[in-house]
């Protein structure tokens, strides 16, 4: 009797199983997969003809003679919001532009006649001409009312490619990357949608084929598509571009105080009996504290500029601001947000709590951008602006832009709890950190031997290093690299020229 192992039994078995053949749809199942595409067929159409690349040139400018040039041309998107000719797209798309083409899903090409500017949200609006012809416009939806797992499709030019969308869906609202500095307002919507180079600008568009966002800016390790994408919602979107429109730049309330770090939760675990009080600001946080009522809650007031409404209106450094024309903020980047969206010259009502009592003050605010530039005139703060992002040398002139970087970043890429320093949003190929091994997702951490923090404070120490620096002697920087599977790895560069 022949005996047959079972293994090579069952192998028998599944070789000469029989082919499972291929299920054929109903023709109700048909009817579904073709409503189900109709959605999104739709919405394409209804935005698509609206959405143009931007061909964009910059002059060709250097820090230092021994620097390199920055590249002169770049490729972006954005999409036609007015009939009379405004295209939104990001700041950072064509801000020290000398010139803009703005090419038609048609192929037919405008030149842009201005370009509006906000900084501080990554907005912009590049102006064409449209003659009599009529031009497709797209509009806006209510970003407030969408939801984390709804789809949604970008449209651009990633890498030059006209007219391509992508899918995904939401992955986050409200999310913070601290990409925009210390004077960003950012509540971008997160989506796992494919946003590569040459996106930035693009639309976020919903079933109903409404913008509900501008494609801005990505996380990634590669300087392609990780899956995180992130768009500036349309509730911003939709109000900078119409105070662009009517006042060529956006006005915001300026109240003239800065906000202390330590929050109210803060202060009351702080131990200034273990640790006597090493300065003038840790002396007014312990008298603070022991004022401090359980119940209170608010955002302590951290300085007072001179000059400013505030100052004006008698508010004085470690009041605890607890209303804003009677609300209360939720935090301290509410209160920022409530401030910036009031009215200039407007007038509010701060309640404000000071030695135990609360005391209501009533402010005139003043117009932020105007302060902040020195500049009254609309047309000039727009060309300041303009010339502000040319002049304004960092790591973008060796092909090497960074961010501020959080601990939310940190944990999202796999770095030691605590890490700091600047991240390396994207690297030039054409650049002379890509050609020293320099990848996106790097945090520097040394410059020349200088330690560099992990804020606004360590990227203007950054553009001071570069700008003294000589290439020739080279530039050293050190980095943190965190590989999936591996150890953080701590690398040294040496960028130079050849």
């Amino acid at each position: 009797m022949k005996i047959v192992k079972i293994s090579t039994f069952l192998s028998i078995l599944v070789l000469f199983a029989p082919v499972a053949t291929r299920a054929e749809l109903s023709l109700e199942e048909k009817k579904q997969a073709d409503s189900f595409n109709n959605v999104f067929r739709r919405a394409v159409l209804a935005v698509q003809p609206s959405v143009v690349c931007l061909k964009v040139q910059r002059p060709v400018y250097q820090i230092n003679p021994y620097s390199p040039p920055s590249s002169g041309s770049s490729v972006g998107s954005g999409c036609i919001i007015d009939r009379r000719g405004y295209v939104i797209t990001n700041n950072h798309v064509v801000a020290g532009s000398i010139s803009v083409e703005v090419v038609l899903p048609d192929g037919v090409v405008y030149i842009a006649k201005d370009i509006l500017l906000d900084p501080d949200t990554d907005l912009a609006l590049v102006k064409i001409d449209p003659g009599k012809t009529e031009l497709p416009v797209a509009v806006f939806g209510d970003s407030a009312n969408a939801q984390v797992g709804d789809f949604v499709m970008a449209m651009g030019s990633p890498f030059g490619l006209e007219q391509t969308v992508t899918m995904g869906i939401i992955s986050f609202k409200g999310r913070k990357t601290n990409i925009l500095g210390q004077w960003g307002y950012e509540e971008f919507l997160q989506t796992d949608t494919a946003i590569n180079k040459g996106n930035s600008g693009g639309p976020l568009v919903n079933l109903r084929g409404e913008i509900i966002g501008i494609n801005a800016n990505i996380f990634t390790q590669t300087g392609m598509n990780a899956g995180y994408g992130f768009a500036v919602p349309s509730k911003i979107a939709k109000k900078v571009a119409n105070e662009l429109i009517q006042n060529k730049y956006v006005r915001r309330g300026y109240l003239g105080i800065g906000i202390s770090r330590t929050s109210l939760d803060e202060l009351r675990q702080m131990d200034f009996v273990a640790q006597e009080p090493r300065n003038i600001d840790e002396q007014q946080m312990a008298i603070l504290q022991g004022k401090l009522p359980k119940f209170l809650t608010g955002t302590i007031v951290g300085s007072v500029s001179e000059n400013s409404p505030a100052l004006k209106a008698e508010m004085k450094a470690y009041d605890v601001i607890v209303k804003f024309n009677k609300l209360e903020p939720e935090n301290s980047d509410h209160l920022r947000k409530m401030i910036a969206d009031s009215e200039p010259e407007s007038d509010v009502t701060i309640t404000v709590w000071r030695d135990g009592k609360f005391i209501e003050l009533l402010v005139k605010l003043d117009d932020r951008r105007k302060v902040q530039l020195g500049f009254t005139d609309p047309e000039e703060i727009t060309e300041i602006l303009q010339k502000k992002t040319v002049e304004k040398p960092d790591g973008s002139a060796l092909g090497i832009p960074v961010r501020a970087i959080t601990q939310e970043l940190v944990k999202l890429y796999g770095f030691e709890k605590g890490t700091t320093g600047l991240m390396v949003t994207r690297v030039r190929e054409d650049s002379l950190a890509y050609k020293a091994g320099i990848k996106g997702g790097d945090i520097i951490t040394k410059a020349n031997g200088q330690l560099l923090d992990g804020n606004a404070r360590g990227k203007d120490n950054l553009r001071k290093i570069i700008e003294d620096a000589d290439l020739k002697e080279g530039l050293k920087l050190q980095v943190k690299r965190a590989s999936i599977g591996k150890e953080t790895q701590i690398l040294d560069f040496i960028i130079r020229l050849n």
